[in-house]
């Protein structure tokens, strides 16, 4: 039984992106039974949660939908959805699709103590909380099952917004301020991209670097566009969210929810015979490759995925701009990923924080 193991579509676009998904499992062909374990913040769920669970429990032979609880502002809250993602897996199973969507906007700086510093609340949200999801599920995602993926995926929602960061130096005063350090949340937001992708790169190449009888995990980022009328913008006022709404979403820069979903979804196989598909060709291939370039997809939803080519000269699939461009495509023993060992945290070292914030 292929396991999909999804956070923040429970509102906006990664709901879509889940309702899209669920239509296609639901359309298919008769094949594996998806189990969905999809996390959400609120304690009840909307009536879009719970819409499209009645959807899936419509179609039991193909599908099934469990919700859990689960805050990124607290490290003990994604220990315990790491555990209960486990239980609810049998010994033998992994988890075939770990899709991580969910992210913060704080228009004011709010931080949260972590280690005896203050680390920005879009740090924790957006990296930090993310990256020890992976290291409590990472070795699910190797873990080769019966009726899984030949190669499981790691989906990250990344943001063009990283291209405004030009260098290392402007990292920490966005994401680990000192007292006397001012951002703006664009800025902040932009530097808690930046730390996604170098724990996208991270991973991608831990992976690479895993037991030949380990499961293939692919790393992919992907970027919606600009969406003015997301859930994002909810810490906006008032004024700026109409701004948004009703003026941006016209501009032609500007994209849909349901495109940005759209461009999110196409990120997840829906079958073991996906494997075949034009995506799904292109990480394997790349795989096959020395220091493959990590995948960005950005652009229409339509639009024909890059070519091994293309990815690996970076005129299409690839982290391309800002500070983010340079660091990713340097070797890890380089001096700029020394510069970033703190955005990197040891399991060891996040398991201390979050037992100090209970």
């Amino acid at each position: 039984m292929p396991t999909l193991v999804c956070t923040g579509c429970s509102s906006s676009l990664g709901l879509l992106a889940l309702s899209s998904f669920v239509s296609r499992i639901i359309a298919s062909p008769p094949s594996a039974q998806w189990r969905i374990l999809a996390a959400y913040r609120s304690t009840s769920l909307t009536a879009g949660q719970e819409e499209l669970a009645k959807r899936c429990r419509e179609h039991p032979d193909k599908l099934s939908l469990d919700w859990m609880t689960l805050d990124l502002l607290k490290l003990s809250s994604v220990e315990a959805f790491a555990r209960r993602v486990k239980e609810a897996l049998k010994e033998e199973e992994g988890v075939d699709v770990l899709f991580i969507n969910a992210a913060m906007y704080n228009m004011g700086a709010r931080t949260v103590d972590l280690g005896g510093a203050a680390w920005t609340q879009e740090a924790l949200v957006n990296h930090l909380s993310q990256h020890y999801l992976v290291q409590m599920l990472a070795p699910l995602l190797t873990r080769a099952s019966a009726n899984g993926l030949p190669r499981s995926r790691l989906v990250f929602t990344s943001s063009q917004l990283h291209t405004s960061i030009k260098s290392l130096d402007e990292l920490a005063p966005r994401l680990k301020p000192s007292t006397t350090d001012h951002s703006s949340g664009k800025s902040r937001y932009a530097a808690s991209k930046v730390a996604q992708l170098i724990s996208a790169r991270y991973w991608q190449r831990h992976f690479a670097a895993a037991k030949a009888d380990a499961r293939p995990v692919d790393v992919v980022t992907v970027s919606p566009g600009f969406v003015p009328t997301t859930g994002l913008t909810r810490d906006v006022p008032l004024l700026g969210r109409l701004l948004m709404r009703y003026i941006l979403s016209l501009m032609p820069f500007a994209v849909s929810e349901s495109e940005g979903a759209a461009r999110l979804a196409r990120t997840i196989p829906a079958s073991p015979s996906d494997s075949d598909d034009a995506l799904s060709s292109l990480l394997a291939e790349l795989s096959k490759t020395d220091n493959p370039p990590l995948v960005f997809l950005a652009g229409p939803s339509t639009a024909p995925v890059p070519t091994v080519d293309e990815v690996r000269s970076g005129a299409r699939g690839a982290v391309r701009g800002g500070v983010a461009e340079d660091l990713l495509a340097r070797t890890e023993d380089d001096e700029m990923w020394k510069q970033v060992e703190w955005l990197l945290p040891s399991e060891d070292t996040l398991r201390s924080w979050a037992g100090a914030t209970e």
